[in-house]
Parts: C-alpha cells; sequence; structure tokens
C-alpha cells in the first residue's frame, strides 16, 4: 500500500496483527459499545465529551451514567471516566454540583476526572473494554446523535456519524492515551474535579511499550491523536499525527478520496488538508467531499474555504437529505429534511481509512485533543465504501434500480463520480418541485455558509467583550483571524 503512517515523534507507530469493525451510525454503534461495556470482566475505561445524562441509550432504556452506574457495582471492575470540563459554558456532564448530586444519588462506584483544555476542547470519545477491546469515534451521547441508519424521514434532527472498534496490539495505544490524560487532568486537584471528591482516585501505571494484546488479525492500524501543545507535561510540545496522517492519505490517493466531515476549515498554508484535496485533484484524483447541507455556528468559515474547491472538475461537494410524503391540502407532496453530517471518516483508493472524533478544522487539528483510528485494509475499506454509499443512495440488495448497484459495486469509481452528479442535480430538482427523491444525495448549496470576510468584525468584538469566558473555542478562531487580516 502506498499511504505511509504518521512519523513524526512523539506519534504512536503503526502496528499490525489487528482488526478493525466500523460501525455507521448511532444506534448500530452504542448497542454494540453498551454491550460490550455490560459485559466487561475487570476494567471500562471511556473519555466522553458532550453527554445528555439523561438521555435512554435506545436498546437498553438507561441513560449512559445509569449504566456506569450498574456497572460500577461490580466489586471487581476497574471503570473510570475521563470527562471534558468546558470553560465555556456549563452542562454537558461537566463536574457541577448538580453532577456530583445525580452521581451520589445514584450511587455510582466509578472513578472520575474531570479534564480541562484552555485552547479548546477535550473533544476524544473513546471506550476501552478489558484491555482487548477499544472504541474510537466521533459520536456525542445525545438524542440528536444517537440515530439510526434508516434516518427517519420526518425527524427534523437525523444525525449521520461512525465508531470504529478495534481489537490487537493498536489498543494498548487507546490505554497509554488515557493512562497520558487520566494521569495529568487538569481539574483533578480542583473542587469537583474527581468523583467521589473525598477519596480523591490516585494515578495509573502506563502500559509496557510493547503491547501485551495478542494479534487478532491481519490488519495495520495506527492510533493517531490531536494533543495541543503545552496541555500536558509529559508531552508537551504535543502531537499532530492526525493531522499529518490526513495529508499523507491524501498525497498518495491515486484513484479517489472519499471524504464525509462535519467541518470544513483550515489554515492557508502547506499543512492544508483543503489545499492537499485540491492539489490531489489537480494530479486526476476524484474528490467526493459530504458536508452538513446546514452549517451551525462553527462553521462560519466554510464558504471560505469551499471556494478552493468550488469548480475543479475533479471535486463535487455533497450533502444529504430525507423526502417523505406529505398529503396535506390535498394533494400529495414531498417535503424534506437534512441529515446532519457529523461524521470524521476518510476513505482513499479502497485500501486506507480513518475514523475518529477530528474534524477538518483549525481547532480539530491544533488546539483540541483528539483521536482517530487510521486503517490499512483493502477488503475492509470497500465493504465500508459500498456500505455507505447503500445507505446515501437507498439502495437494497433487492433494489430493480440497475445504475444503483453499477455505482456502489462496480470498481469503476470515475463512472460513480458522473453518477453522483447526475443524481444530485436531478435530486435538486426534485426538492425544488417537491416530489420524490432518487436518493439523499443532494448538491451542497454554499451560499448557507456565512462568508468569512463579513463575519470577521463580528467576531473580533465578541472576543474582545468575552476574552476571558469566551477564551476557549475562540480563543483558537482568533488564530485565524490573525492570518486573514
Amino acid at each position: 500500500m502506498s499511504i505511509q503512517p504518521a512519523e513524526k515523534p512523539p506519534c504512536y507507530p503503526r502496528r499490525e496483527g489487528n482488526t478493525a469493525i466500523p460501525y455507521i451510525d448511532g444506534e448500530k454503534a452504542m448497542e454494540r459499545i453498551f454491550n460490550a461495556i455490560l459485559n466487561a470482566q475487570s476494567k471500562v475505561w471511556l473519555t466522553m465529551c458532550f453527554v445528555d445524562v439523561h438521555f435512554k441509550i435506545p436498546s437498553f432504556n438507561k441513560s449512559i451514567i445509569e449504566i456506569i452506574t450498574e456497572v460500577s457495582q461490580n466489586a471487581n471492575m476497574d471503570l473510570r471516566v475521563l470527562a471534558w470540563r468546558s470553560k465555556v459554558k456549563s452542562g454537558d456532564f461537566a463536574g457541577t454540583q448538580k453532577d456530583f448530586k445525580l452521581l451520589k444519588e445514584l450511587d455510582c462506584k466509578a472513578k472520575i476526572r474531570w479534564d480541562s483544555n484552555e485552547l479548546g476542547c477535550h473533544h476524544q470519545k473513546t471506550f476501552i473494554i478489558d484491555d482487548e477491546t477499544a472504541f474510537v469515534g466521533g459520536i456525542n451521547m445525545d438524542e440528536t446523535h444517537i440515530d439510526s441508519s434508516s434516518h427517519d424521514r420526518k425527524k427534523p434532527h437525523s444525525t449521520h456519524d461512525l465508531f470504529c472498534e478495534i481489537r490487537g496490539p493498536a489498543v494498548r495505544d487507546v490505554i497509554h492515551n488515557f493512562v497520558q490524560r487520566w494521569n495529568e487532568a487538569a481539574e483533578r486537584q480542583k473542587k469537583y474535579g474527581s468523583f467521589p471528591q473525598d477519596t480523591r482516585p490516585g494515578d495509573l501505571e502506563f502500559p509496557p511499550e510493547e503491547p501485551t494484546q495478542e494479534s487478532k488479525g491481519d490488519v495495520k492500524i495506527q492510533v493517531t491523536r490531536t494533543i495541543p501543545r503545552g496541555v500536558y507535561e509529559s508531552i508537551d510540545k504535543g502531537e499532530y499525527s492526525i493531522r499529518e496522517s490526513y495529508l499523507n492519505a491524501i498525497n498518495n490517493a491515486q484513484k479517489y478520496v472519499y471524504l464525509e466531515n462535519q467541518y470544513f476549515f483550515d489554515n492557508v498554508s502547506h499543512y492544508s488538508t483543503i489545499r492537499a484535496l485540491v492539489y490531489a485533484a489537480y494530479r486526476g484524483v476524484k474528490i467526493f467531499i459530504i458536508l452538513p447541507g446546514n452549517p451551525d455556528f462553527t462553521k462560519l468559515f466554510s464558504k471560505e474555504f469551499l471556494k478552493e474547491v468550488k469548480n475543479h472538475p475533479n471535486i463535487y461537494v455533497y450533502t444529504l437529505a430525507t423526502s417523505y410524503e406529505d398529503n396535506r391540502e390535498n394533494k400529495t407532496k414531498y417535503r424534506y429534511n437534512d441529515i446532519y453530517i457529523h461524521a470524521k471518516l476518510f476513505i482513499i483508493d479502497d485500501e486506507w481509512y480513518s475514523i475518529g472524533s477530528a474534524n477538518i478544522s483549525y481547532q480539530s487539528l491544533r488546539t483540541d485533543s483528539e483521536m482517530n483510528v487510521a486503517v490499512w485494509d483493502c477488503n475492509g475499506a470497500k465493504k465500508l465504501r459500498q456500505n455507505l454509499w447503500k445507505e446515501h443512495l437507498e439502495y437494497s440488495d433487492n433494489s430493480k434500480i440497475q445504475y444503483n448497484e453499477e455505482v456502489i459495486i462496480d470498481n469503476s469509481i470515475e463512472d460513480a463520480f458522473e453518477q453522483w452528479w447526475f443524481f444530485a442535480r436531478a435530486n435538486r430538482y426534485y426538492r425544488m418541485t417537491e416530489e420524490k427523491a432518487e436518493n439523499r444525495l443532494m448538491p451542497l448549496d454554499i451560499k448557507k455558509y456565512t462568508s468569512f470576510k463579513k463575519r470577521i468584525g463580528y467576531i473580533k468584538d465578541i472576543y474582545e467583550k468575552s476574552k476571558k469566558r469566551l477564551s476557549g473555542i475562540l480563543g483558537s478562531l482568533i488564530e485565524i483571524i490573525r492570518e486573514h487580516t
């Protein structure tokens, strides 16, 4: 395989002898993850971010805190949680008095530390089970994000995302990351920074340099991270192997790059993933990009960078939406709901893929803490691409629509690229005329993305007035503004 792993120290090495199982969308992923948690024998370690502690996980009718509490009652269980404490807002299981009250009422016996990041967000989402299995992804623990692959057509807040299960020697590096963060969690010595508060859970020992996990397959995996400079003493210069991994993969692509991402902005430099995509397109690589149709506030820079790819013949940018029949007013019409793209996915040349928490954004690649898994697996990469395309093109094995099968199953990426173009334009017409779409694929309307330059002054005003309160996320965004002014 031509795609090289990240190599700049202190990144983890690419490890052989693993298995990797991707899970598409939250409902299926969380069913697998929480079944693994409930069947754990000795250890469950979690890193969490953006958690609704009251939301009931589908298939279990219990919240994540209730499940953690249940498992923690096992006297032989080492159950630990690392949670992000946001400096910008309360909530999201940020270690408030309300959170501690809930944990005590439930008689939770888990050990918990909260971790803050002055530069941004601790955005990692990982689960470690019995030192043998790890799950790495980007799905948030709330009703909006734990969605099924069918994406209820009448549901206005559908969300698409992924998680990946890994087994084998690469699990060692997910464990090492947890220990590193646990031992240096920024809030651990502060009031409401550890639970239980009266016994302050102690530090952990690092795993051996050489993995003790047995070989579980023939897949090569590299655990990649963003760790900002200066956040932890043990890695004071930080780690940016996710960015290196993305760039290596794009720069070595030969046939296609398929990506789904929540964000699409980066700094304009030689290290820009967006610039690398444009260069790949000039080499003849087909670029498939899927982004949210309705960007949120943090997308306000995206339009500036979408101009980089807007008119290139080898690049096209899509979004996803569902359609449903509405018979009001005695007239059949089809209404549409956008599917929010929360995924952080790359697939390249049917030989490599990356799943995790890192967006194509300045924060994810530089100032937030993130974790991805980069997977070298030809069969797995192709199968993942085909399963995603079946979902997005609403194809089933019993479908009579022959061109859908050709687009998904056949190996001609050039034909697929052309067919997607026709699908998206036809569906845009159907949406405008309130008719039924062929599938979920839509062209992205970049007019919905706010212009960068028009918002610079607005953001500067907010930042200057609220430096202390908003110093986290906006602090990292200001660095982008300085590069453009």
